[in-house]
């Protein structure tokens, strides 16, 4: 039994490393790419942003797009922020993460293509998901997935940079979870199982 859970440790610790490093090098290399070959967008996005205002209600209800941070999170990437040694150092690391997306999404084009990119993205994961779902269970499951999901305002977290990254974890993690079958001890699931004997 110790040395099961000595392994276990070991595993975890080995993992949190791996991540770490990883996290790390993106970070890193996120930052590589020239400030100038995303300046242009960054700046029509953040203008955009300002246009539409803080906390727009673009269509019905009383949910609104969360564009204060979805600005501010461009900010971030902007070049007073530019240099790798301020990626780890910037007091709002919270959003440097989203660099490592945010960045590369830049040189494809500006807000309005980042949001129809993630809207794609998270519709096919989404769907994906329910298709999943309803193939290893019953269609009823897929439904009530589907209906859980509904209370979030899918249409504006599927374009929302502050919200579509969490939701694509959930998405990819269901599909690799879903797709076959796993055994208890893999290292993913035991990290998130292991407490509660699932």
């Amino acid at each position: 039994m110790k040395s099961n859970i000595k392994h276990n440790i070991k595993l975890y610790l080995i993992a949190f490393i791996i991540l770490i490093a990883s996290f790390s090098a993106l970070l890193v290399v996120t930052f590589l790419i020239p400030q100038s070959a995303i300046e242009n967008n960054r700046i029509n996005s953040i203008n955009f942003l300002k246009k539409e205002g803080n906390y727009p209600n673009p269509l019905y209800g009383n949910t609104k797009l969360d564009n204060f941070t979805d600005k501010l999170m461009l900010e971030q990437v902007g070049p007073e922020n530019a240099s790798i040694y301020r990626a780890f150092t910037l007091y709002t690391r919270y959003w440097n993460g989203w660099a490592v997306l945010l960045r590369p999404l830049l040189l494809i084009g500006n807000i309005t293509v980042i949001r129809g990119l993630l809207s794609a993205i998270f519709w096919i994961l989404l769907i994906l998901s329910i298709y999943l779902i309803a193939r290893r269970t019953n269609i009823f499951y897929g439904i009530l997935f589907f209906s859980a999901m509904l209370p979030a305002r899918l249409d504006l977290v599927a374009v929302s940079m502050q919200f579509t990254h969490v939701y694509f974890a959930l998405f990819i993690f269901l599909i690799w979870l879903l797709y076959k079958e796993h055994k208890i001890d893999n290292v993913i699931l035991g990290f998130f199982c292991h407490r509660i004997n699932c």
